[in-house]
């Protein structure tokens, strides 16, 4: 597994939402964490980092999560904090990139006038890494799981 890891790491190691520091809109609300935030990782990826990880429970599974204290090791960084503010979906097995709906309110870059400044290459980088991701099967099926809890966080924040 960290084999994938390190290819989908590879297509997300030189792109960013914006070609500038996007934290400067916002006062870096995406990096500011206490006990109860942090990002979701993906099967074998606290492993693939080094990192510790707590157990929180997503739908009916239990997965592991990356608590942050609002600073990190930018190489460590998992991948939900690499690609914010979008998110892998993937429905009827197909898989596209779509705006997280947890940071909609949150992410500046999310608002409408801003959508055209994100860069192409960064979600063409992050649908080519999580294709790579996909062909493991426990990768996939966590994408399923994480895919309905997003559809549920989209029913309310529309």
């Amino acid at each position: 597994m960290q084999t994938v890891y390190q290819k989908a790491y590879a297509h997300l190691a030189n792109v960013t939402p914006i070609p500038a520091d996007c934290g400067i809109l916002c006062s870096s609300r995406c990096c500011k964490g206490d006990n109860n935030q942090g990002m979701i990782l993906f099967p074998g990826e606290a492993e693939f980092l080094g990192i510790s990880a707590q157990k929180r429970t997503m739908g009916d599974t239990e997965v592991d999560f990356f608590v942050c204290d609002g600073t990190c090791n930018r190489a460590r960084r998992p991948l939900s904090c690499r690609i914010f503010p979008f998110a892998p979906y993937l429905k009827d097995g197909e898989l596209s990139v779509i705006p997280d709906p947890r940071a909609r309110f949150l992410c500046p870059l999310l608002e409408e006038e801003a959508l055209p400044f994100v860069q192409k290459e960064f979600i063409t980088a992050i649908k080519t890494a999580f294709t790579l991701l996909c062909e493991d099967a426990s990768i996939r099926g966590m994408l399923i799981q994480y895919s309905a809890m997003l559809d549920e966080y989209k029913r309310f924040t529309k």
